[in-house]
């Protein structure tokens, strides 16, 4: 699958393999996008990831939200979101 020349937009081979585009989030009508929020999803690979808040458009995770106790520094939210990203890689 290779990104394509648009950031709202991905593409695919189809059988024939002539190149789709799926669009993901429309820009020109706005208000017809859907997602979903979902909170405390577990991933398990190798390692089992928590993520706390994650938006979903179209099943593609576009946004991911870790949520920390309050007195941390933003730091420790940032390592956590990067071990997650190398931990998914290695799955």
């Amino acid at each position: 699958m290779n990104l394509s020349k648009h950031r709202d937009q991905i593409q695919y081979d189809k059988h024939n393999y002539e190149a789709g585009y799926l669009l993901i989030i429309n820009r020109e009508h706005w208000c017809q996008n859907r997602f979903q929020v979902i909170k405390q999803v577990s991933i398990e690979g190798i390692y089992r990831n928590w993520y706390d808040v994650m938006m979903l458009m179209k099943a593609l995770p576009i946004v991911q939200i870790e949520l920390e106790r309050r007195g941390l520094e933003l730091k420790a939210a940032f390592n956590q979101a990067n071990r997650y990203q190398r931990h998914s890689n290695t799955a």
